[in-house]
């Protein structure tokens, strides 16, 4: 019928009776062996836990400096278009002049 799940109930029994006939010695060895094994599934858990977490904090500051320097660009380009010299765009901007030259040669056609 469901010959995996039947092979899987089998390999439970069969691992069951080996630690039954485990000696105490086997035993706390086995069981030492299986709480490392838990130990270190869980630290790795977390540290990919963490990792994500660091990771989106990582790409929030990104969006965040991205998100910035496209409102100096676009106050920069609307200063622009209103006629502002490059020194009022970079008081208003923070950007360097050489961003707002640059800028003025991308936009020269809008």
């Amino acid at each position: 019928m469901f010959p995996t799940l039947q092979d899987e109930i089998f390999m439970k029994v069969f691992a069951k009776s080996q630690i039954s006939s485990y000696t105490n010695e086997e035993l706390n060895e086995y069981e030492s062996s299986l709480k490392n094994l838990i130990d270190f599934t869980n630290s790795v858990a977390t540290a990919e836990k963490e990792g994500i977490v660091k990771g989106e904090k990582i790409g929030i500051k990104k969006g965040e400096k991205t998100g910035i320097i496209k409102g100096k660009v676009e106050v920069a380009l609307n200063a622009i278009k209103k006629g502002f010299d490059n020194q009022t765009i970079q008081d208003l901007t923070g950007l360097t002049a050489q961003e707002i030259i640059k800028i003025r040669k991308e936009n020269k056609n809008t």
